[in-house]
């Protein structure tokens, strides 16, 4: 939906995630509401280390320029993850955990990119003046490593840079 309601004719599809997970089974606030649960990308096999890719595709933008958000958490703590676009960025960090973080109050960016010093304690990511019609997320955590997931989406037409816009949460 949009800021006002309204739906926004985004689509939304995903795959490589092993469903939702959530973290707590009420909320006292919206930043509560989406960031206690997201869809689940927790390793599945393999050895110590694999990657297990996992995608958020997005089309039918509505707005010709954006920035993207990207809401992230994990269920217990554990090791680094990363999350990135095609054609952008990709950031590694060290996600929150769900289970010992409170909200509101306490977003915290991935402000690394792969390859750099990792984020500590991040939830969650920023592309800024996209233009695209469509993007594809991909998120990835690594076997016997740490587990999590992307909690939520929001996409806020620019110039605005107020965090209104077409939100997706995963519940």
């Amino acid at each position: 939906t949009n800021s006002l309601g309204d739906l926004s004719g985004m689509t939304v599809e995903w795959s490589g995630f092993g469903g939702p997970w959530n973290g707590r089974s009420s909320a006292t606030n919206g930043d509560e509401n989406m960031m206690y649960a997201y869809l689940d990308n927790s390793t599945r096999g393999g050895a110590h280390g694999t990657p297990w890719p996992a995608c958020i595709a997005v089309s039918n933008i509505p707005s010709s320029s954006y920035d993207l958000y990207v809401y992230f958490g994990a269920g217990g703590p554990g090791g680094y993850q990363t999350i990135g676009i095609n054609g952008g960025k990709t950031y590694i960090y060290w996600p929150m955990s769900a289970s010992t973080n409170s909200f509101p109050g306490n977003y915290r960016a991935a402000t690394s990119i792969d390859g750099d010093a990792t984020t500590n304690g991040a939830n969650y990511a920023v592309w800024s003046n996209l233009t695209a019609s469509s993007f594809n997320i991909t998120h990835t955590v690594f076997q016997d490593v740490c587990n999590g997931g992307v909690a939520g989406v929001q996409v806020v037409p620019s110039p605005n840079k107020r965090r209104v816009g077409t939100e997706i949460i995963f519940r």
